[in-house]
């Protein structure tokens, strides 16, 4: 994967800039990317490429059709914005900041190229609407990124000395970060994580499947490519209502947020948790909802009470079915049997069956990990193979590799072995080189100095602008009143919340358990004892889970007396 170095606001990017993106993601360890850049003070370029030979291309985005009105060969707005303008003041001010940055040593050869993205253009054609076709990088070009480069940008292999190499990174990498030179660890964590983790190919070789199971292990990109088969299930046709399900609480908001972004052409994606459903139906039915105050009773009430009144509502003659289509997340929390006697042959799955107007008929993509299932939980109360069984066309499919991380998040999960993980520590598997990160922190904190050793961290990690606040998750073995931060409602002079949101500007503080399905670019585990002085079972589990939230930035304070042992 090649080197990104990140400077574009999430907002900012335009749909054609994300198409750019993605088929940049092909090229491999050689090839560095930077994703806006400023030129002449208040003017943003979009992407820098720099080569393994060649050189660097100046690559100006632009979706859409060029518009210019013939009769007075104009181009739509101002002066500045005429697409051929923009790119010399781009390609001009982008040697001139080399030649200041070299102060005489070598720079790379500079190309430049316009990218039109949703334009193909015939091959015989030597110029499209003024412009040089030497000068267009179109639809067809992006595809094939490589050869274009070889043979339409540089035609020549030109050789990049380490010195012209090093120009370009002390120009356009040193301003994003103190270690941009040596870590990918940027927004474009943010930006890439629909394609990084998402290989939609696997839909598409898929397509001709009704109904879809789809296996993997902790960041093999299962949520993503969810939500992408949510949308295509959904934009079928005429449009399908498709109901996207989850387990938690925390990923059913993180779903809804990115749905809400990003509107299906036809149809239309509805997320729920398996609770906020089952508020649904006991609305629906004028029920109300009756969540007990002590653990026993708030046990039976989720596993035997709420499934039984939604089966009971579902089986009503004149309840009408409300979807065209069903998508699973993390379907290992759903039980396909249920202490209730009520609750029929496959548990849950027999209630969302009848949420569905063609039942087992109906399209479904069920994503999961079994070895995922927390162990309080009965681990035998899920089985995809039940499920299997009761529809008539399904196709099975195992994400064999790891998506998510950097190399030492992804290094130190591997190091987590025990009777209890060692499953889940086999399944982590990559084939491909990760992206450099920070090393995974180690910490033994003494008595009475967790919010301080907590409040170094965050406060390294976004002055140095490896993260923004609402990138952190503090992950804890248990709810904030009962951790050693109970009493904080700030950590270096940010907001603590401790309920399911990611607000600007604000930490996070949640259970292991309520951020299942999450992942974030920072995490933080606090009051977890070392791996090893755990004993068996669910604790060595949430401490693996915890982490595996990470993507790139992990950090774990062990609370320890002894404060002789040096931090590590």
């Amino acid at each position: 994967m090649a080197q990104w170095i990140y400077n574009r606001p999430y907002e900012l990017c335009s749909p054609a800039e994300l198409d750019v993106a993605r088929a940049l993601l092909k090229l491999g360890d050689a090839w560095t990317i930077r994703w806006g850049y400023y030129y002449d003070t208040d003017r943003e370029g979009d992407f820098l490429i720099l080569g393994p030979s060649g050189g660097v291309l100046v690559l100006e985005v632009k979706g859409g059709q060029l518009r210019k009105l013939s009769t007075t060969g104009r181009w739509e707005g101002s002066e500045r914005d005429h697409p051929l303008m923009q790119l010399f003041a781009e390609w001009k001010a982008v040697i001139q900041h080399l030649e200041s940055t070299a102060k005489g040593r070598q720079i790379p050869f500079i190309a430049k190229a316009l990218c039109l993205t949703d334009i193909t253009i015939d091959p015989a054609v030597t110029e499209f609407r003024g412009i040089s076709r030497e000068l267009i990088v179109d639809r067809r070009n992006l595809a094939d990124f490589v050869n274009t480069w070889h043979h339409q940008i540089f035609e020549k292999n030109i050789s990049i000395s380490p010195d012209a190499r090093k120009v370009f990174m002390e120009a356009y990498a040193a301003d994003i970060a103190p270690k941009a030179l040596k870590h990918f660890v940027s927004e474009t964590d943010r930006i890439l994580l629909r394609h990084l983790q998402g290989d939609y190919g696997i839909l598409e070789m898929l397509d001709g499947n009704r109904q879809l199971f789809v296996e993997g292990g902790p960041g093999s990109g299962k949520t993503w490519l969810a939500l992408e088969q949510a949308y295509r299930f959904a934009e079928v046709e005429d449009g399908r209502r498709v109901l996207l399900l989850c387990y938690n609480l925390a990923l059913a908001a993180l779903l809804s947020e990115l749905v809400a972004k990003r509107k299906p052409k036809r149809g239309e994606v509805l997320v729920r948790s398996w609770e906020g459903l089952a508020k649904d139906l006991f609305a629906s039915a004028s029920l109300s909802w009756n969540e007990p105050a002590t653990f026993d009773e708030r046990y039976r009430y989720y596993t035997e009470d709420v499934p039984g009144l939604m089966r009971q509502i579902v089986d009503e003659p004149d309840f009408v079915p409300l979807f065209d289509a069903l998508v699973v997340d993390e379907a290992q929390d759903h039980d396909t049997n249920s202490q209730s006697a009520n609750d029929g042959g496959v548990g849950w799955w027999d209630i969302y069956f009848r949420l569905l107007r063609k039942g087992t008929d109906a399209p479904m993509a069920v994503y999961y990990d079994s070895e995922q299932r927390p162990i309080f939980r009965q681990l035998t109360s899920f089985s995809a193979t039940v499920i299997r069984e009761r529809l008539p066309q399904s196709a099975h499919l195992r994400l064999p590799y790891t998506r998510r991380y950097s190399r030492p998040v992804f290094e130190f999960l591997r190091t987590l072995t025990s009777p209890t993980t060692d499953r889940i520590v086999q399944s982590l598997r990559s084939d491909r080189s990760l992206p450099e990160g920070p090393e995974v922190e180690v910490h033994q904190v003494a008595p009475g100095n967790m919010e301080t050793q907590l409040a170094n961290i965050v406060s390294r990690w976004i002055g140095d602008g490896f993260c923004r606040p609402e990138q952190i998750l503090i992950l804890a073995p248990h709810q904030k009143i009962r951790t050693s931060l109970a009493a904080c409602s700030e950590i270096a002079g940010l907001p603590i919340a401790d309920d399911i949101q990611r607000a600007p500007g604000q930490l996070n503080l949640l259970s292991v358990r309520r951020a299942k399905g999450l992942d974030s670019l920072g995490v933080i585990l606090v009051d977890f004892p070392q791996f090893e002085k755990l004993a068996e079972g669910q604790a060595k589990m949430d401490f693996f889970m915890g982490a595996s939230r990470a993507r790139q930035l992990l950090a774990v304070l062990h609370p320890d007396a002894d404060t002789s042992e040096a931090d590590r």
